[in-house]
């Protein structure tokens, strides 16, 4: 009986002993793990798909899994090292699995423990860049002899983008960094600050380029890029416009990216006023699908200039004044008995052309000289916002020089992104012409607050103007025919009696 036992323990215990040698030789891959990776703030419509970068050897260690593929540490592959490993995956025959969209999410389960290197490859409407991305299978903590802690990744994402500011405005800070308002000769400094995305290796034709292009306005000396070596990028300009693409090896090096463009430029004379802008536009064109160069979207930012003019009709004042000589009889020695009277005085106002004006600024640094044309219009152009004083410096000849000196003040007030809101143009500070504009949609609508004045010089006089005039003009006019026939008569009749 005992020997039947001790035969029954013999072999329970070799039944044991055998499986737990036969479950020590499993693969540790077979333990529990956990098997859904996510991805998270990935746009919809997008093509999320994983490849297995580390996998297990079958006995409990972290190794690559490919021998193409270098990591110095399966565990914790560095950030250099996933991104050259992008550049590589579809080349090796790797593992992979297909992330899908859920709940806002993308999730996928994954096939085995390891490590999965994710790719982002975008839809037509997507906007952002993204980076390579790692995720990991992990063991159950309890059972297995590794653990990879990561099934949950943020996504790696830049959106691409660009801003442009006006830093300064004949050297001074302006008081609205998008949107100024200048004379011709003024010189503007921009600066440029694009958003350069970490593109990954597996961009292998990445592009990303800045297009500035002036209106009105010409560039002044050099355009500096700090942030990026002169290798790092190619530069093309003209006076009008310019464009910096940045370069392949610059665009997927992996580190941070932070560029600055600053240049300066000129107001030229011949540009727009009032509301008619001159805006000075940036564009970025950017890659971001890592299959195609094709695929390219656009961002662009502008600043406005502005400038003004004045305009007016000049008239010269010819007074006028008849004067009525009756003949109305003769006298006993035969001369001519006549009254004279004197019509109401009139003033007649005719376009005043030669009229010479000068426009200047309160400082004395601006000063602008026009002279009336054939039609006694004048007009001052280039001005920027601020008080000047506008005086007649010449008067046509036959008229009266007007030295009178008087103020006129040009204001504007700007939206917070540079548009022009408002301005009002203000002479001896009384005659107003005060334009609003408002924007809706991109589209720009303006009204002027004093519709009876829409010209600031309608009339010499009335709008306080430097007024020539005076000229004193008599007309004579002999009336009563028939008296003065009559007159004759009795005179020749009156000679003949007396002989």
């Amino acid at each position: 009986m005992q020997k039947t036992i001790r035969k029954s323990s013999i072999v329970l215990f070799a039944i044991l002993f055998a499986a737990l040698m036969a479950f020590a030789a499993l693969p540790v891959h077979a333990l529990s793990f956990d098997q859904t990776l996510t991805i998270q703030g990935v746009e919809s419509g997008n093509t999320v798909t994983g490849y297995q970068i580390v996998k297990d050897d079958g006995s409990g260690n972290w190794v690559v899994a490919n021998s193409n593929i270098s990591i110095k540490n399966p565990e914790q592959p560095t950030a250099a090292e996933i991104n050259k490993i992008a550049g590589q995956v579809k080349g090796l025959n790797l593992q992979t699995v297909d992330f899908k969209e859920s709940n806002g999410d993308y999730t996928a389960t994954a096939p085995a423990a390891g490590s999965y290197l994710v790719l982002v490859t975008n839809g037509a409407n997507a906007t952002y860049v993204y980076s390579p991305m790692l995720v990991s299978a992990d063991y159950d903590g309890a059972n297995g002899t590794k653990t990879l802690d990561k099934t949950t990744a943020d996504a790696k994402k830049t959106q691409p983008g660009v801003e442009k500011f006006i830093t300064k405005k004949n050297g001074a800070a302006p008081s609205n960094a998008k949107g100024v308002t200048l004379a011709p000769g003024d010189k503007v400094s921009f600066e440029i600050t694009p958003t350069i995305p970490n593109y990954g290796a597996e961009y292998t034709n990445a592009t990303y380029t800045v297009a500035d292009t002036l209106t009105n306005m010409t560039l002044s000396g050099d355009i500096t890029v700090t942030g990026a070596t002169d290798k790092d990028y190619t530069v093309t300009q003209t006076d009008k416009s310019f464009t910096i693409e940045f370069k392949q090896d610059f665009l997927t090096s992996g580190s941070a990216k932070n560029v600055s463009i600053t240049y300066d430029a000129i107001l030229d004379t011949a540009a727009q006023s009032g509301f008619a802008d001159n805006p000075n536009k940036v564009k970025v064109t950017y890659s971001n699908n890592p299959n195609t160069s094709d695929n390219t979207k656009t961002v662009e930012k502008q600043t406005h200039q502005y400038t003004f003019d004045i305009d007016g009709d000049i008239n010269g004042e010819n007074s006028e004044q008849t004067k009525d000589i009756v003949k109305v009889g003769v006298d006993q020695k035969g001369d001519l008995i006549t009254t004279t009277t004197y019509g109401d005085m009139t003033t007649d106002k005719n376009p005043l052309q030669g009229a010479e004006f000068t426009l200047t600024s309160q400082d004395g640094k601006v000063t602008k000289t026009v002279t009336t044309d054939d039609n006694g219009l004048m007009k001052i152009s280039g001005l920027d916002a601020g008080s000047y004083i506008l005086k007649e410096t010449k008067a046509p000849a036959g008229y009266k020089l007007d030295t009178t000196e008087i103020p006129v003040t040009i204001s504007a007030t700007l939206n917070d992104d540079g548009t022009l809101k408002e301005y009002e143009i203000n002479i001896n500070g009384t005659n107003t012409n005060t334009y609003t504009a408002t924007y809706t949609n991109g589209t720009k609508t303006v009204a002027a607050a004093n519709a009876n004045k829409t010209s600031l010089f309608n009339d010499a006089k009335s709008n306080g103007l430097p007024a020539t005039g005076g000229a004193g003009i008599f007309f004579y006019l002999i009336v009563g025919g028939a008296l003065v026939a009559l007159a004759v008569v009795l005179y020749t009749k009156n000679r003949k009696n007396q002989a």
